[in-house]
């Protein structure tokens, strides 16, 4: 069996094994999916490695790039993403050797960390080889009345003309460890994401809320994915982002609103914060070369992520 760094030639072959493997429950597998997530990156392309056997892709190990910023300065990440071993070679410590050969590479290549939301199947390998838990993300709630009924979401027109309006206007965000923003990033993030379909509500100059509507075993939700400052934040009425979550609730009907954020500065009436009830996922960090800066990393105090940082795609 040999394990080498996958090439463009592999993709079709990646896919096949991503169907065999996991299915497509969760997410759809295909050659555009994979390009777009893993090639189009606007961060980079993606570290990806795999294990073949007699010419056949028989596991996949994915680190897509990412960039936070943080006290001026660039951090570059990587998040653990897609992998997956054919069930005919499961048992053979592919996971684990695939995942440790990119861990080496990224470490060589100057990254400062990989972060990622490990299942419950496989969060008990990630700790073995060195992943540190970070804990569980506090997801802020608020149930809303039982819809009547809802348009369907695919119907509201996403105007192009407008978002890309707004993405020249965003403004460093003022809290904490936040991805490295530009509008290249937001257009591929969620303008062009081939897998869920996002939306927006602006007033044009203070701040541009990106959304998508999901449908969950307890309703319809309202993810609240990204809130953007699009002027000074000592300039700007903090309840606005408050009243446009009120606004599209009530317009779109749904059962409840999801939202994480709280250091960004504007206030979330009737929202329950879960902070202590494990109900979101777990985050699990990497260190590769954080040195002295590892203290401020693991602090929960200095992060201000979305969650259109962290949800599946």
């Amino acid at each position: 069996m040999e394990i080498r760094e996958a090439s463009l030639a592999d993709i079709p072959k990646i896919i096949s094994l991503l169907k065999v493997s996991l299915g497509e429950n969760l997410l759809p597998k295909s050659e555009a999916f994979w390009t777009w997530k893993h090639i189009d990156n606007p961060f980079g392309e993606s570290l990806v490695i795999l294990a073949e056997d007699n010419g056949e892709v028989v596991g996949v190990r994915a680190f897509m790039k990412w960039e936070w910023v943080f006290r001026n300065r660039v951090l570059k990440a990587l998040r653990a993403v897609d992998t997956a071993v054919h069930p005919s070679y499961q048992g053979r410590g592919i996971f684990t050797k695939t995942t440790k050969m990119l861990v080496d590479k990224a470490k060589n290549e100057g990254y400062d960390f990989v972060f990622n939301t490990p299942n419950k199947k496989s969060i008990k390998g990630y700790y073995k080889m060195g992943w540190e838990k970070f804990g569980n993300i506090p997801v802020t709630i608020q149930f809303n009345k039982l819809a009547k009924s809802i348009e369907p979401i695919d119907k509201i027109a996403f105007d192009k003309k407008l978002f890309f309006e707004c993405l020249k206007k965003i403004k460093a965000e003022p809290n904490g460890i936040v991805k490295n923003v530009s509008p290249d990033f937001l257009e591929w993030r969620y303008f062009k994401c081939p897998v869920h379909n996002y939306h927006f509500i602006t007033d044009r100059h203070s701040f541009l809320m990106i959304y998508r509507i999901r449908q969950t075993t307890i309703g319809k939700e309202l993810r609240v994915v990204d809130v953007f400052y699009l002027k000074e934040i000592e300039k700007m009425d903090l309840e606005l982002v408050s009243r446009a979550i009120e606004k599209t609730q009530k317009d779109l009907q749904v059962n409840y609103t999801s939202i994480l954020g709280s250091n960004h500065g504007y206030s979330l009436k009737g929202f329950l914060t879960f902070s202590k009830i494990p109900i979101g996922p777990v985050l699990t960090i990497k260190d590769l070369n954080l040195k002295n800066l590892k203290p401020d990393i693991f602090a929960k105090s200095n992060w201000s992520y979305t969650l259109g940082d962290m949800e599946l795609f």
